[in-house]
C-alpha cells in the first residue's frame, strides 16, 4: 500500500487528496483512479470537474462495475494474502494517521463490528483490480551458448 486517504472528510477534501496524489506521483508511476460506479454520482463527479477545471485537467476515473458479493466476505476471501506476507505497507508513512487508521480498521474487521470498513474494502478492490490485471509466472531461464543460424545473411 504506497499511500491512503482514510479519514472522515467532505467530497471536496476527498477530491483534493486524489488530484495532489496524482501531482506527487505522476512523474514516477502510472496511477490509475477507480470509484465504485454507484459513488460515481452527478454530486461527486461535479466536484472532480471542479477541481479539474480549477487545476486544468481532469483524473481519469473508472468504474468500477462490477458484481460484488457481501463486502465482508470479499475482504475475508483476500486475507490470506495479508496473512501469508504478500500486502506491505509503506514504512515511510507508518506515522501517518491515515495509514493506522487503515491499518486498524483491517485488525479489527469482523461481523456485527461497528468499525468503519472502507480502509479493508478498498484495499480488497485494489488487490481485485491487480490481480485481475497481472499475472507472476514462474520460469527458469536457460543459459548458455546460443547456436549460429544455419541461414544468415
Amino acid at each position: 500500500l504506497i499511500d491512503c486517504y482514510v479519514r472522515q472528510d467532505t467530497v471536496s477534501g476527498m477530491v483534493r487528496w486524489l488530484y495532489d496524489l496524482y501531482e506527487r506521483t505522476r512523474d514516477t508511476a502510472a496511477v490509475q483512479f477507480f470509484m465504485e460506479a454507484n459513488f460515481m454520482q452527478d454530486v461527486i463527479l461535479d466536484e472532480f470537474e471542479a477541481e479539474g477545471n480549477l487545476r486544468g485537467y481532469q483524473l481519469p476515473i473508472m468504474p468500477d462495475k462490477r458484481k460484488k458479493p457481501d463486502k465482508l466476505q470479499r475482504i475475508e476471501a483476500v486475507s490470506p494474502l495479508w496473512e501469508r506476507g504478500f500486502v506491505f505497507y509503506n514504512e515511510k508513512l507508518k506515522e501517518s494517521p491515515d495509514m493506522q487508521t487503515g491499518i486498524e480498521q483491517t485488525l479489527a474487521l469482523e461481523r456485527g463490528s461497528r468499525i468503519h470498513d472502507d480502509a479493508p474494502d478498498a484495499d480488497e478492490g485494489a488487490i481485485w483490480m491487480l490481480q485481475r490485471n497481472s499475472r507472476q509466472e514462474s520460469f527458469q531461464p536457460v543459459f548458455g551458448k546460443r547456436p549460429t543460424a544455419k541461414n544468415i545473411w
